[in-house]
């Protein structure tokens, strides 16, 4: 007796029917639009809009801004280009920051009729600033649109500037050479933060330089410039180790292991140059112990017990007597 199983179609034309509606009901469903706008509905779609009504841009009229020019020289009246200009108000907001170009100038725009402090930082000279700064009163009728946008609507950046930069006011800073060198060419400040990093600030301009990358995962950051000022030591607190960088532009050069208890305090020793090194005790927290090291052989010299864990260590001048 011969049997035949049926065709494919006949045996799967319900599910294929059941997935066919689907496909149209979906196709359906995506094709419906606003009346008003003719575009799809359907939230999720790529370009579909949020229903309801459109927001409408709208422009809040504000106070215009003036422009305030300053120009930066040295003390032989020479342009000074690169150099950072701040303008802050009587809340001590920054309200305007700009460097200046080839000429030394820069041009802020600042609210009108309002007393101002100017300053001027750029490292290897003296910080710059000028106090009671009088911005001019803006001219009738201006205003400009909130966050610089213009009131079209058209995105269009726009900054109604009260007068030009012939017509602004010129406020003149005047940088003196920084004076002798502690760091490099002029005097460095270096910061260790309560996290693992940081900042070389130039002390006489004021001014942040670098700030270093994160140097592991403590806290408080211990810091002991070499001898010669070119290079740092770093370690951070309940460390085993400590780190040699580079001052100039704070990379890490190596890392030395100190098979030791953490680290509690760095000091580096004005004549030999040897680095101290402060830990606790490896088989307590109680007491300490002074690690003296060559940093240049990376080897431990010798180490002295203290009776308790120490911090804040200080050589003196001429490295006859450590305080701690």
């Amino acid at each position: 007796m011969n049997s035949r199983r049926p065709p494919l179609l006949r045996r799967w034309w319900p599910l294929i029917a059941l997935i066919a509606v689907g496909l149209v009901l979906v196709a359906g469903k995506l094709s419906l639009r606003s009346a008003a706008t003719g575009e799809p509905l359907i939230p999720g779609v790529a370009g579909a809009p949020v229903l309801g009504p459109q927001p409408t841009p709208t422009w809040t009229p504000g106070p215009g801004r003036v422009g305030l020019r300053v120009r930066v020289i040295d003390t032989r009246g020479e342009p000074v280009p690169q150099a950072i200009v701040e303008v802050r108000d009587g809340f001590n907001r920054a309200v305007g920051t700009q460097e200046t170009g080839i000429s030394g100038e820069a041009l802020l725009l600042v609210p009108p009729d309002r007393s101002y402090v100017v300053t001027a930082r750029k490292p290897g000279f003296q910080q710059g600033r000028i106090e009671e700064v009088q911005a001019p009163p803006a001219p009738a009728g201006n205003q400009s649109a909130p966050s610089g946008r213009s009131p079209g609507g058209d995105g269009g950046a726009r900054v109604n500037i009260a007068v030009t930069r012939q017509q602004a006011p010129l406020v003149e800073i005047r940088l003196a050479a920084a004076e002798s060198a502690v760091l490099g060419s002029a005097p460095r400040l270096l910061i260790g933060h309560n996290t693992l990093r940081i900042s070389l600030i130039d002390a006489a301009s004021n001014l942040l330089l670098k700030h270093s990358e994160p140097l592991g995962q403590g806290r408080v950051t211990l810091i002991a410039p070499a001898k010669d000022r070119g290079r740092l030591f770093a370690s951070w607190l309940g460390s085993t180790e400590f780190l040699v960088l580079r001052t100039a532009d704070l990379a890490v050069e190596r890392k030395v292991a100190l098979e030791a208890g953490g680290v509690t305090s760095l000091a580096v020793h004005p004549k030999t140059g040897r680095v101290w090194v402060a830990t606790a005790a490896a088989d307590t927290s109680d007491s300490g112990v002074l690690h003296e090291l060559d940093p240049e052989a990376e080897q431990v010299l010798r180490r002295v017990p203290v009776g308790q864990t120490v911090t804040g260590m200080r050589f003196q001048p001429d490295g006859s007597a450590l305080y701690l």
